[in-house]
């Protein structure tokens, strides 16, 4: 159930920042000041609906574009088959951010000016990676604690390093 109100939440915020240029003026005013506390809204990086901006630029879309499609496709595996993944989040975090990051260092030194299409491109897979991260973690539903040592109750908890 939270996994599918997660695909479900994260879905429509994919829709309203991409519908902001057509929706109400004090919706669409609400979901760019929103946006730009995350996105910095960039006329040159942005995808256009007419003449009216995306509330985000297009490496945003594509990354709220992997996070919606990253927790449907979690949603309907369930949470039993994302147990699995748990040791490798790391992992799959650092290869969805990989292609943002190749991008990012390639404008940053001159190498090279991605176009919309590139940026959107690169974005998906962080987007789907770090929203496969958070349902696993939805997906835990006790920590495990097996490894741990028990303290004995007849001693007191060690004290703080000083």
């Amino acid at each position: 159930m939270a996994l599918w109100s997660l695909a479900a939440l994260t879905t429509l915020w994919v829709g309203l920042v991409m519908a902001a240029p057509v929706l109400p003026p004090r919706l669409a005013a609400f979901l760019y000041a929103v946006s730009s506390l995350v996105c910095h809204q960039l006329p040159e990086r942005s995808f256009y609906w007419g003449d009216a901006q995306f509330a985000v630029c297009a490496r945003c879309v594509g990354i709220y574009g992997g996070a919606a499609t990253g927790s449907v496709i979690a949603a309907a595996a369930g949470a039993g088959r994302l147990i699995p993944l748990v040791p490798w989040v790391r992992t799959l975090l650092i290869a969805g951010a990989a292609p943002t990051g190749a991008t990012v260092v390639a404008e940053w030194i001159g190498m090279w000016a991605p176009s919309h299409a590139a940026r959107l491109a690169a974005g998906i897979p962080l987007g789907w990676s770090g929203m496969a991260t958070l349902c696993v973690a939805c997906a835990m539903t006790t920590l495990h604690y097996e490894g741990w040592p028990h303290r004995s109750p007849d001693r007191p908890p060690a004290s703080p390093p000083t």
